[in-house]
C-alpha cells in the first residue's frame, strides 16, 4: 500500500519523465541519474522535496528496521532459553535444535540481503544525491538466487540433511 498511495504518478513525473524516455536510447546524453532523482526532486534538481516519495520511504525503511530488530531479540531470547535447557536435553537434540536454530537465523538474514537491501539502496541513494547505476541491474539477480540460497543454508547448517 506505501507504494500504491506514496509512489503515485503525478503530473510532474509525467512531463519530467516523457522527454527524457522519449529521447532515450543507448547513445543518449541524458544522465540515468535523472531518472532516479525525479522520483525524490522537483525538477530533478535538489530545489524542493517531493515528499510522498520521501515519506513513503521512511516508512518502509522504518517498517523493515522494527520488524528485524524484533526478529533479533526474538531471537537472542530464543538462544538464552536453549542455553538454560541444554542440560535438560540430550546432546543429540539439543544438536538438532541449534542446527535448527542457526538455519533459521540465517534464512531470517538472507532475505535481507538478497530481497530487501537492494530495493532499499536503490531507492535511497536517489534521495541523498548518489547514484550507483548497477543496484539497479543487480537487483533481479538477487531476487533470482534468493530460493537457491535458502535451499543450501538449510544444507548447509542441518547436518542430517547433507
Amino acid at each position: 500500500s506505501v507504494m500504491m498511495w506514496l509512489y503515485d504518478t503525478c503530473e510532474f513525473t509525467i512531463a519530467y519523465l516523457t522527454p527524457i524516455l522519449r529521447d532515450h536510447s543507448v547513445s543518449s546524453s541524458q544522465e540515468p541519474e535523472q531518472y532516479v532523482i525525479a522520483l525524490f526532486w522537483t525538477n530533478g534538481t535538489f530545489s524542493g522535496p517531493r515528499w510522498k516519495p520521501i515519506v513513503g520511504m521512511v516508512v518502509m525503511a522504518i517498517t523493515l528496521v522494527f520488524c528485524y530488530g524484533f526478529m533479533l531479540y526474538a531471537s537472542s531470547e530464543i538462544g538464552r532459553y536453549m542455553k538454560l535447557t541444554a542440560k535438560t536435553q540430550s546432546r543429540k537434540t539439543h544438536e538438532m535444535t541449534t542446527q535448527l536454530m542457526h538455519a533459521l537465523m540465517y534464512q531470517m538474514m538472507l532475505p535481507f540481503v538478497t530481497a530487501y537491501s537492494p530495493p532499499l539502496i536503490a531507492l535511497t541513494v536517489p534521495l541523498l544525491g548518489l547514484y550507483f547505476p548497477y543496484v539497479a541491474d543487480i537487483t533481479p539477480l538477487f531476487f533470482g538466487l534468493h530460493p537457491l540460497l535458502d535451499a543450501c543454508v538449510v544444507i548447509y547448517t542441518i547436518k542430517e540433511y547433507r
